[in-house]
């Protein structure tokens, strides 16, 4: 499984924040109290993190967005080969 950590900077207490909307590729994955969260069971591919501040008023603009490549698994592996040794000492 993969998992990406997001962490930024916190609003300005004058700015009252409730919460915070974190953005995987256009989709809301998470509103954590906090100013990190974690993303959970990315797939493999480019994908496009970003994260807005939210108080009793609305909702804020969302940060530029962080690109990230994930790996993929390594392809399978092939021709497996299994012998038989016998040791007669």
């Amino acid at each position: 499984m993969i998992s990406l950590s997001v962490s930024w900077d916190a609003n300005a207490a004058s700015e009252q924040v409730t919460g915070y909307k974190v953005y995987m590729d256009g989709t809301l994955v998470g509103s954590p109290a906090a100013a990190s969260f974690k993303i959970t069971n990315v797939s493999a591919g480019t994908h496009s993190v970003s994260v807005s501040a939210v108080n009793a008023v609305t909702e804020g603009p969302q940060s530029d967005p962080v690109s990230i490549s994930v790996p993929a698994a390594p392809s399978k592996v092939r021709n497996v080969h299994v012998s038989i040794t016998f040791d007669l000492s």
